[in-house]
């Protein structure tokens, strides 16, 4: 019996790819492996998804995020290098500043770290690519972040959503503490930004300071269901339950974004002048890396932990 989903090399912007697709043609996603299992392309009948902004070439060389990035060893922003952990400089080319805030900012460029393919797959239900980081390979990066441990994410694609997962396993004598997150920009197509529907079913929201980091207050949720309209987003939120679907709509395209277990926390980005909304996936919330606190996990020598989100498409 012929399995319906392949698995197929490509290039995108010079750069080896790879294409997971359903023999239809409908549905189809491209990662980049060697750069940080980028996520470059969600497409729905020849329709991009994802928001690719200045694109693949702009995040290798500069990284300028675009469509699904992984976010390690923290995500969002960071107050404190040295307080948490990374001891590299903020001039280091392994880091990237906000330009708003002058706060290191998505984790360390993991962009030309020995990234190594570990599985494809096809089966009835899906196609799947996998690769992995051992931390150790990398002197820089284990100097700058002296917590040995090896990542693995992946990427499968069903017949209507494209899953993503992370496993990490700490592989020294140290704990390995856990801030990791992704950054999946979304664009449904058809519509203005401003037409876009939201319904978010998010949990308290977290009061922020002036330059987007946690002050240790929360607040009520607010209003975020609706049409995004003019609206700017940039906010810390505790995730919904597991598996309940953020929804982002437009020009009859039905994007739904749900987490596992393993991400308890939501950051909510819609920038002014960009068509663009992104629903973050986070282990912990913004700057815990720097702050500690009971919302800061580790991983203990020897274990390992998993999470995963997904996209639907419809």
């Amino acid at each position: 019996m012929s399995v319906p989903f392949r698995v197929d090399p490509v290039h995108v912007e010079g750069f080896p790819a790879m294409q997971l697709a359903h023999s239809d043609g409908l549905l189809r996603a491209i990662v980049v492996p060697e750069l940080a299992m980028l996520g470059v392309s969600l497409q729905l009948e020849g329709q991009e998804i994802l928001g690719r902004r200045g694109g693949v070439a702009a995040y290798a060389e500069r990284g300028s995020t675009m469509g699904i990035p992984l976010l390690h060893p923290w995500a969002n922003r960071l107050s404190d290098l040295a307080g948490a952990g990374v001891h590299v400089a903020a001039d280091s080319p392994l880091v990237r500043l906000d330009g708003a805030t002058g706060l290191a900012i998505h984790g360390l460029r993991l962009v030309g770290a020995p990234w190594r393919m570990s599985r494809t797959a096809t089966d009835a239900e899906g196609a799947e690519v996998a690769a992995e980081l051992d931390w150790t390979a990398d002197p820089a990066l284990l100097a700058a972040f002296p917590f040995p441990h090896r990542l693995e994410v992946s990427y499968r694609l069903g017949h209507d959503a494209l899953h993503v997962a992370v496993t990490l396993r700490a592989t020294g004598d140290v704990a390995v503490p856990l801030a990791l997150g992704f950054h999946p920009y979304l664009a449904p197509p058809g519509a203005p930004r401003s037409d876009w529907q939201l319904r978010m079913p998010l949990g308290r929201r977290f009061e922020l300071d002036d330059r987007q980091l946690p002050t240790g207050h929360t607040l009520p949720r607010g209003a975020v269901d609706g049409p995004l309209g003019e609206r700017v987003l940039d906010d810390l939120f505790e995730a919904p339950e597991p598996g309940r679907p953020m929804v982002v709509e437009g020009g009859g395209r039905r994007v739904e974004v749900s987490f596992g277990p393993g991400f308890p926390f939501a950051q909510v980005f819609a920038p002014a002048d960009e068509d663009l909304i992104a629903v973050e996936p986070m282990t912990a919330p913004t700057d815990a890396l720097s702050r500690g606190g009971p919302d800061l996990r580790t991983v203990p020598p020897g274990h390992s932990f998993a999470a995963g989100f997904t996209i639907g498409v419809r």
